[in-house]
C-alpha cells in the first residue's frame, strides 16, 4: 500500500502541486509492488480470500490496494491477484470497477 500512495502524491495534484512531485520514485514504486503482489499472488492460488478462505475485512484492504495497483497497471503479471479482484467485485455492495480502457 504505501507504495501506490507515493505514487499517487507524485502523479496527482490533488495533494502536492506538481512542482513537488518526484517522478523518479515512480519506477521504484513500481518495482516494490510488483514483487509483493507476486507474493500476494501464490497465496491467492490455493485459496478465494486471504483469511481462513472466507471473505474478511483483510480482503476489504487487501482488495482495495490491488485494485489500486491495477489501475496503475502493476497486476499484469498476477493472474490469482486478478481472479482475486473479479471475485471481489462480484460480491454486493463492491463500488471497485475495473479500470476504464482508453
Amino acid at each position: 500500500e504505501p507504495w501506490v500512495w507515493t505514487t499517487e502524491l507524485n502523479t496527482s495534484d490533488f495533494v502536492l502541486p506538481a512542482s513537488e512531485h518526484v517522478p523518479a520514485i515512480i519506477p521504484q514504486n513500481e518495482r516494490l509492488y510488483r514483487r509483493s503482489a507476486a507474493v500476494l499472488d501464490a497465496a491467492l492460488a490455493s485459496t478465494d480470500y486471504l483469511v481462513a478462505n472466507r471473505f474478511s475485512a483483510a480482503d476489504v484492504i487487501v482488495g482495495y490496494t490491488v485494485h489500486w495497483g491495477e489501475e496503475e497497471g502493476w497486476i499484469s503479471e498476477a493472474p490469482n491477484l486478478a481472479r482475486y479482484l473479479e471475485r471481489l467485485r462480484e460480491r454486493p455492495h463492491c463500488t471497485l470497477r475495473p479500470p476504464e480502457t482508453p
